[in-house]
């Protein structure tokens, strides 16, 4: 079978990276804005399906899969690395010079084959860190994690969105400070270029309907917006899901209760931003994010929301944030928020305040970009 990649530019060293949902907005970026190699990504979910048929179920679980045994385990992964190892001898035989494979996480079971693989054949194995924790007590959560794992599969460095994620990994000693490096997101560069807007001033819901461990709330809260909605029809109301999955999922819910929401599933965070009213959402990157642009950012803190604020980001007691989110203790603080933001002009906050704050939790230079912070991390591990 031929493994068909995307087009990209084949004079340049390939970095192989593993599709995977937010880090394709970080691959994105890094084809746009590259100077030293190309990258491109295996089509999505071409390592879970293609080894799902014979991979024993009990290794199909993320990080997990590390504590399984047994004769059906060892010919599983072998059987894993050999695929892994075709993988990369089918592409090195279509003319492409693999320099690197470069994944989103390190313990997705689906891509440990090639993981295996390139410990096989010598070829680099890089990790740009996707998540990144900013939550006061990440040692104890992260730890509480990966304190069941038996090993902490080895890559050979993993960059970082910050400090913070470093900090918890060198300390918890998953991986030696000497593998570890600060490089911030690429998808975070996009932010500097000029955008168009997709909306005329909207008004922006982003998801958090599942793992936030507020799924009822948000599910009342897609209620309520598309209410207000019904109130201001001038405006667009936007339900931002995460991903294709969830926006199908979203639009079912929304169309079972009558709803008639407008859920959409963008990878272009700017232009659907840039010129907000308002952005709404909860414990999550996205909302740092948000920072960026001149819209009012407003954080439930009311029912399955008002969670302890030291396992919160953003959080309420963020002394960071003030001034610059408004966390919100009633269904009418949030009515009143929009009914303001409805009526009135464009905000207009400090910005350059706004980027400082961005900069005290991810690694963001208005000289140094990270996607040549990315290109030398690759080089660096690569000789």
């Amino acid at each position: 079978m031929k493994i068909e990649l995307p087009d990209f530019d084949r004079s340049r060293p390939l970095v192989l990276c593993l599709y995977g949902l937010q880090f394709n907005r970080d691959i994105a970026a890094l084809q746009l804005r590259t100077s030293k190699y190309s990258w491109a990504a295996l089509p999505d979910t071409f390592l879970s399906e293609t080894q799902d048929p014979w991979m024993p179920e009990r290794l199909k679980v993320q990080s997990s899969y590390v504590n399984e045994s047994g004769p059906d385990v060892d010919a599983a992964w072998q059987k894993a690395k050999r695929f892994g190892i075709g993988i990369l001898a089918n592409l090195v035989g279509q003319g492409m010079k693999i320099t690197a494979v470069l994944a989103g996480n390190f313990d997705y079971w689906y891509e440990e084959c090639l993981r295996l693989a390139c410990d096989e054949v010598g070829l680099p194995f890089l990790v740009l860190m996707r998540e990144h924790d900013l939550t006061d007590i990440r040692f104890k959560t992260q730890d509480d994690y990966y304190r069941q794992m038996k090993r902490i599969p080895d890559v050979a460095a993993m960059a970082c969105a910050g400090e913070a994620t470093a900090e918890v990994y060198a300390g918890l000693n998953l991986f030696p400070r000497s593998k570890l490096r600060i490089t911030g997101w690429p998808r975070h560069d996009v932010w500097r270029d000029p955008v168009t807007p997709a909306y005329d001033r909207p008004v922006i819901l982003m998801s958090y309907h599942k793992g936030y461990e507020a799924t009822q709330d948000f599910e009342a809260m897609m209620d309520r917006f598309a209410h207000l909605s019904r109130r201001y029809p001038q405006v667009p109301f936007l339900v931002k899901a995460k991903h294709g999955v969830e926006e199908a999922n979203l639009r079912r819910i929304s169309d079972q209760c009558g709803l008639g929401l407008n859920v959409i599933d963008s990878m272009n965070l700017p232009s659907l931003l840039c010129n907000a009213r308002v952005v709404i959402g909860f414990h999550s990157a996205a909302m740092y994010e948000a920072l960026f642009a001149p819209t009012r950012i407003l954080i439930p803190k009311w029912g399955e929301t008002d969670q302890d604020p030291h396992t919160l980001a953003p959080s309420p007691a963020d002394p960071v944030l003030e001034g610059h989110m408004e966390f919100l203790p009633t269904e009418e603080s949030l009515r009143r928020a929009v009914a303001e933001s409805a009526i009135s002009g464009p905000y207009a906050p400090d910005m350059a305040a706004r980027t400082r704050a961005f900069g005290q939790y991810f690694a963001y230079d208005l000289d140094h970009t990270a996607v040549p912070r990315v290109e030398d991390f690759v080089a660096e591990f690569t000789g």
